[in-house]
């Protein structure tokens, strides 16, 4: 495997994680902040870390090939990394909307299995009800979740799912933006 591939794994790595331990213990900071505001805090660290720690790793790979850094452009090249990265963050965000709710109104949360609603009052319907899951359009989210255990909790598997978008929204910028950057000139 080579150098290139090798740093654009581990970079790739490193924000998948950061971005899963971030958004999973979130819920751990509704006490200090609204959860809405840590959504949207959320919503711009993630691409902001992506951006600077690919602009570090370009860096590094650049100066170990080249034996200098050309930091204009690592610093728009790497520009790649935050629209996608912040692009999918603010897609991830949309999917934590409860959408329709506010198009159809509240309406009673339908039991996964066999699709019928559930009776008022089951601890089933309490939590469907407060974190209005059925509200939300979580496409690429639900990619991830449907293979997690059940067991998990909302929480982490969101933790999850930002893991594997922002891998892979890291990974393939980064690995093209190395190919380039360590052509030197």
């Amino acid at each position: 495997m080579s150098s290139q591939t090798t740093l654009a794994i581990i970079t790739s790595i490193i924000t998948a994680v950061f971005s899963a331990l971030l958004v999973s213990n979130s819920t751990f900071l509704t006490s200090f902040l609204p959860e809405n505001i840590i959504s949207l805090l959320i919503l711009f660290i993630i691409p902001i870390f992506c951006y600077g720690l690919s602009f570090a790793m370009s860096a590094v790979y650049q100066f170990g090939k080249c034996k200098k850094v050309d930091v204009k452009g690592i610093s728009v090249g790497n520009t790649a990394v935050l629209g996608t990265t912040g692009v999918l963050s603010g897609l991830l965000y949309l999917e934590s909307i409860p959408i329709l709710k506010y198009i159809f109104g509240p309406y009673a949360p339908r039991n996964e299995v066999t699709g019928l609603p559930l009776t008022e009052g089951t601890p089933e319907f309490t939590e469907a009800m407060s974190n209005e899951k059925h509200f939300k359009i979580q496409f690429f989210s639900n990619i991830v979740k449907s293979v997690l255990p059940v067991y998990l909790s909302e929480s982490v598997k969101d933790g999850f799912a930002y893991m594997y978008w922002i891998f892979w929204m890291t990974m393939l910028p980064m690995y093209f933006l190395l190919s380039l950057q360590g052509a030197c000139s």
